[in-house]
């Protein structure tokens, strides 16, 4: 009986440590903890979708050119929410850097 109430308070302790030694681990503006992977997963995952969606809102800024083409200002909102935002996200941004999205 004495012996499970020691493991049981080791076992906690164990825990503690551990959530605080990852806690220390991030980096300042990391999102998986260190800059190689936000880098593996930026160029593995981000940027392909990032293409995508670029490619898919020039598709649908062409789509809806005859309706914002009669306006300037709904004609340079919907280009730069379909297309100059995503392209900047994919193309402009540095590799592995989630924060910057301007």
């Amino acid at each position: 009986m004495r012996c499970k109430g020691k493991i049981i308070i080791a076992a906690a302790a164990m825990f503690l440590v551990m959530n605080v030694a990852s806690a220390f681990a991030w980096e300042k503006n990391s999102v998986f903890g260190d800059s190689g992977t936000d880098m593996v997963v930026d160029f593995a995952v981000t940027r392909p979708v990032g293409i995508a969606a670029t490619a898919v809102g020039c598709v649908f800024w062409v789509a809806s050119l005859p309706f914002t083409v009669w306006s300037k200002e709904r004609f340079n909102k919907a280009g730069k929410n379909l297309v100059v935002t995503p392209g900047k996200y994919t193309f402009v941004r540095p590799l592995g850097d989630f924060q910057t999205a301007e």
